[in-house]
Order: C-alpha cells, then structure tokens, then sequence
C-alpha cells in the first residue's frame, strides 16, 4: 500500500469531527500534505559540511601546537596582570588596629511600622573605656512614657 493510499484511508476513516468535504477539498489537502512532506525531506537540518577550520587549519600538527601554546600565553598572562592590579584586602588584624583608635560611634535602628528611628551615641576616652553614652528612644517604643533621652 502506497503512502498516499494510506493518508487517504486515515482521512476517510477518522470520526473525529463528523464533517463531509467534497472530493476537490479532499485532493487539495493531499497534494497540500504531500508537498510538506516532499519539503521536509529535501530540507538539509543542521550544517553538514565540514567547515575549513577544521579541515585545513587544524588538521596541521604545527597549528596544533602554536594554538595550545597561546591558550597558556593568555592564561599565564592574564593570572599575573590580575595579581599585580589587585588591591590587597585588609586582615583581621589591621581591622582590629583600626577600631583601637574609634573615639565616637553613633547607631541607628530603623522599624518599618514607625518613621522615627531609635538613636544612641557612644564616646570613648584614649585607653578604649565609654566616657559618654546617649540614647533617644522615640514616643512608639514606651507610649506611656513618650520620648525619652538617656544619658
């Protein structure tokens, strides 16, 4: 049995939609659906051929070799201009040494249901002990105290 007999009888046979065409709509659906099929066919999919990279250039042992040799060119070269443009990060012990000489801290806490933030600043003396602490604790922290001001 020949395809075109086959997709006839499919035709012809499935009650899917109880519809009748006429037998001029019957053939122009086949020549339609043979024509795609016959297209789908003569289309080549992906890229057959190969291209000349691969067949001229790299087919030479000599091309091989200079290609590998310039990979570990840019990799060699490129980690030692990284090396050299790189700040280097603080350590924990000049971060340490840094805080040693803070005289003044000043933190604020801000709450998403309130608009006004609490508030408190700190002073230390030369040795690193707290001289001064101030702290503003808005109305909506203690509302039947109101604003309150610690020092």
């Amino acid at each position: 049995m020949k395809l075109v007999d086959n997709i006839e009888k499919l035709i012809r046979h499935s009650r899917i939609l109880d519809v009748n065409t006429s037998k001029e709509m019957d053939q122009r659906i086949m020549e339609d659906s043979l024509k795609a099929q016959k297209k789908v066919k003569e289309t080549k999919s992906a890229k057959t051929q190969p291209d000349m990279w691969r067949t001229i250039i790299m087919k030479r042992p000599i091309t091989k070799i200079a290609a590998a040799a310039a990979v570990i060119l840019i990799a060699v070269l490129g980690i030692n201009l990284l090396e050299k443009s790189a700040t280097p990060a603080w350590a924990i012990e000049q971060t340490i040494q840094a805080s040693h000489s803070v005289r003044y801290i000043h933190l604020k806490s801000f709450w998403t249901s309130h608009e006004e933030p609490m508030e408190g600043w700190v002073e230390f003396d030369v040795t690193g002990n707290i001289r001064n602490v101030r702290m503003h604790l808005p109305a909506w922290f203690s509302p039947y105290d109101g604003d309150i001001e610690l020092v």
